[in-house]
C-alpha cells in the first residue's frame, strides 16, 4: 500500500512542466520525499525518523541549488 501510494505521488510530480529541467539530484530528492511522505500517510505518522529524513532530503535539495 505504501509503495503504491509513493508511486502515485511520483507520477504526479513527473507531470510538472519543470520536472525534466531539474538536476538529477533534485529529482532524486523528490523521489525520496515521496517515499517518506507515503510512509507518514500510510504508515506511522508518529515515527520521528520519517520527519527527520524529510528535513534531511529537503536540505539536500537546497544544496543542489548551488
Amino acid at each position: 500500500e505504501t509503495a503504491a501510494f509513493s508511486q502515485n505521488l511520483k507520477q504526479i510530480i513527473r507531470l510538472a512542466p519543470a520536472f525534466e529541467k531539474l538536476p538529477p539530484e533534485q529529482r532524486e530528492v523528490l523521489d525520496l520525499l515521496c517515499t517518506k511522505i507515503a510512509r507518514v500517510l500510510v504508515g506511522n505518522n508518529k515515527e520521528k525518523d520519517h520527519w527527520a529524513d524529510i528535513a534531511g532530503y529537503a536540505k539536500l535539495g537546497e544544496e543542489a541549488c548551488d
